[in-house]
């Protein structure tokens, strides 16, 4: 299926009860697909370089970890509609997650890098 709203895309996430594909792509967009039919339904801007990109069913939020240094959440107002709904700063690079809905944490691999240790963080989603 072609993705209208951007190009170079990578990480996805998948809405099972709506049949929602979540794709996260180049230079900063979560587009959304509806998995029956292929077409899309709502683009919405987050930060560049997505690398995990993971759906919440119980809190309908959707999570994209970019390594430009963020860990973007987009909330799921219905199928077909989508909002912006925060970001948390993370450090550069760190694009590499898992999203553990049973602990309710969202865990970010930081890279070693010049000024900047390797690390494992730990974040813990909004108990909405």
């Amino acid at each position: 299926w072609p993705v209208e709203a951007a190009k170079g895309n990578i990480p996805m996430g998948f809405d099972r009860a709506r049949h929602r594909l979540f794709i996260g792509c180049e230079p900063g967009k979560l587009a959304v697909l509806d998995a029956s039919s292929g077409k899309q339904v709502a683009a919405v801007d987050i930060a560049a370089e997505p690398d995990g990109v993971y759906y919440d069913a119980k809190r309908r939020c959707i999570y994209a970890s970019c390594g430009a240094g963020s860990l973007d959440v987009v909330r799921q107002v219905d199928a077909d509609h989508y909002e912006f709904a925060g970001r948390v700063a993370t450090a550069k690079g760190a694009a590499t997650s898992l999203f553990v809905p049973e602990l309710e944490e969202l865990f970010v691999a930081v890279p070693q890098r010049e000024g900047q240790g390797a690390e494992l963080r730990a974040y813990k989603v909004n108990p909405k």
